[in-house]
């Protein structure tokens, strides 16, 4: 691969804010997580981990790759190579400003004795949600399929797909039973082997439906954490060779699917990709990856563009996520689209590059969605509500029972590790939602084992009494 040299405008003072913002990344998880008592476990399975994962791949990795080559690694062009270095030291201070407050907020936050909806689930033990699992495996596939392939109205598109999602909770249950049970050294027959392998099949099919990466690794995210929550500690070189290669094979399988899904090209199309990477090899598996996570190119180019421009939107994200997350369409039909993504694609994202024009959703970043809104008092303001509510949701996850953990790292984890990439109003509302559907779920299951001992109590009462 030949590269162009053109890298990002840099000035001593932009590696000087680099290394501050390294620093203060690594410090907040020493600070944010138990990093030091449990080592590097600490991360996946603390939903701040999954955020300052995200944040460390689609900001930090992606500027040290942008420096080396923005255009092999961009889009093509060199627009992000001609930013001036203002634009540049501008949004690292910013970014510095965000996950500083991100991260504050959420120790805060998350320490704290939070008022919890899940305070009632300790009386779901694994046993009873295991003998429940079957009955769950068919309604989440249902709810899956119905929201992507059957004509509904757009009110029940998606609560049936949040209703489908909940699946990893009953799959995170039973995967840490049976990790649990083998450290005593139990075995498991083979039946109940496939009734493991059963309950990740609403994940499988959402991927045939849905192919995207991101899925994939759900369904593999669902056994790992398990293994992690049960006490299992796998050695760290390991799991990165694992998850490097396994984010190489997914992105070549993904994007092989999806050309025969939706292109309708043959098994030998798909194959004659190999030659193609020999002439173009950036489309290779291995580093087309380099080029999926754009946050930072997205963020730079909206700080350059905002308000010299595009003037500031002046809207209240604050108000629009919270409307968004908790009013269903059902209730009001004029709901408004997420079309942030879009929009952002057709403007900021193609200013002056018909060449990358889009229709498609693309990625705004979290921080540049927030300046676009109001500049930097809307970065720090939205940096501690996002970091509030992320804290909110660990301190629920650190009083819940073990055996509920995994599913609730699973739930939010990749929403908190996406969120630097997309926009903030989309993000907000996806994790009420998802709460909401998550509460509304496991308390129905959690009355109707009530009732079920209640009318089993009444049943034996009746039996001693004849």
């Amino acid at each position: 691969m030949e590269f162009s040299g053109y890298g990002l405008s840099t000035d001593h003072f932009t590696w000087f804010l680099v290394l501050v913002l390294i620093a203060l990344w690594v410090s907040s998880l020493i600070g944010c997580t138990h990093v030091r008592r449990d080592g590097w476990v600490s991360v996946p399975m603390s939903i701040f981990g999954w955020a300052w994962l995200g944040f460390g791949l689609s900001m930090l990795l992606r500027f040290f790759i942008l420096s080396w080559d923005s255009v092999i690694f961009g889009n093509g062009s060199t627009r992000l190579a001609m930013l001036p270095v203002e634009t540049i030291n501008k949004t690292l201070m910013l970014l510095f400003s965000f996950w500083m407050l991100f991260s504050a907020t959420f120790q805060f936050v998350s320490r704290s004795e939070v008022l919890t909806p899940f305070k009632e689930l300790g009386e779901l033990s694994s046993t009873i949600v295991l003998r429940l699992a079957p009955f769950t495996v068919p309604v989440t596939m249902g709810c899956y399929y119905a929201s992507i392939r059957l004509p509904l109205p757009a009110s029940l598109v998606t609560p049936l797909a949040l209703a489908g999602s909940m699946w990893v909770i009953p799959a995170s249950i039973a995967w840490w039973n049976h990790f649990r049970a083998e450290g005593t050294g139990k075995r498991m027959g083979a039946a109940k082997r496939l009734t493991l392998l059963f309950l990740l099949a609403p994940g499988v099919l959402n991927l045939w439906l849905n192919p995207y990466r991101e899925i994939v690794l759900t369904v593999l995210l669902v056994p790992f954490l398990a293994y992690l929550f049960s006490g299992r500690r796998p050695r760290m070189a390991v799991v990165v060779v694992s998850v490097l290669l396994l984010l190489v094979v997914t992105t070549f399988l993904v994007q092989s699917y999806r050309r025969m899904a939706w292109m309708g090209e043959t098994t030998s199309d798909v194959l004659a990709q190999v030659e193609e990477w020999k002439s173009v090899p950036m489309l290779a598996p291995w580093v087309e990856p380099l080029r999926r996570f754009h946050a930072l190119d997205s963020m730079l180019l909206t700080i350059d563009l905002v308000p010299s421009v595009y003037s500031y939107r002046e809207e209240n994200l604050l108000v629009a996520s919270l409307f968004r997350g908790f009013v269903p369409r059902a209730v009001y039909s004029g709901k408004a689209a997420d079309m942030r993504a879009v929009e952002f694609g057709r403007t900021i994202w193609s200013y002056d590059d018909e060449y990358v024009r889009s229709d498609a959703a693309i990625s705004t970043s979290m921080p540049g969605d927030l300046f676009a809104e109001g500049g930097a008092v809307s970065v720090l303001v939205g940096a501690v509500i996002w970091g509030g509510l992320v804290g909110v949701l660990e301190s629920w996850r650190r009083r819940m029972s073990p055996h509920f953990m995994p599913g609730m790292v699973a739930l939010f984890g990749f929403l908190c590790a996406a969120a630097i990439e997309r926009d903030y109003g989309h993000t907000i509302s996806t994790a009420l939602q998802i709460l909401v559907v998550q509460t509304i779920s496991l308390h129905v299951v959690s009355r109707c084992v009530s009732f079920s001992n209640v009318m089993c109590g009444a049943e034996r009462v009746r039996g001693e009494r004849a």
